[in-house]
C-alpha cells in the first residue's frame, strides 16, 4: 500500500474505494494511484477509521457525515 500513497500534504484528498472483484482502489487528489487486491485488506484498512475501537472518534463521525 505504501507504494500507492504519495507524500500527503495539508489539503490533499485521499480516496479509498472497495470494488468487489477488483479490490481497493486508491486515488489522491482525483488521480488514480493503483489498487490492492483482496477484501481482507480493505476490511482491515476501513476498520482503522470506522471500526468499533478507533483512536479518533471525531474523525470517524466526520467520515460518516455525522
Amino acid at each position: 500500500m505504501k507504494k500507492n500513497i504519495p507524500d500527503v500534504k495539508k489539503g490533499d484528498r485521499l480516496l479509498f474505494v472497495y470494488r468487489p472483484g477488483a479490490g481497493l482502489e486508491v486515488q489522491a487528489n482525483g488521480r488514480p494511484l493503483g489498487s490492492i487486491e483482496g477484501k481482507d485488506f480493505s476490511d482491515a484498512l476501513f476498520r482503522v477509521w470506522l471500526g468499533g475501537k478507533v483512536s479518533d472518534k471525531t474523525l470517524k463521525k466526520g467520515l460518516l457525515g455525522e
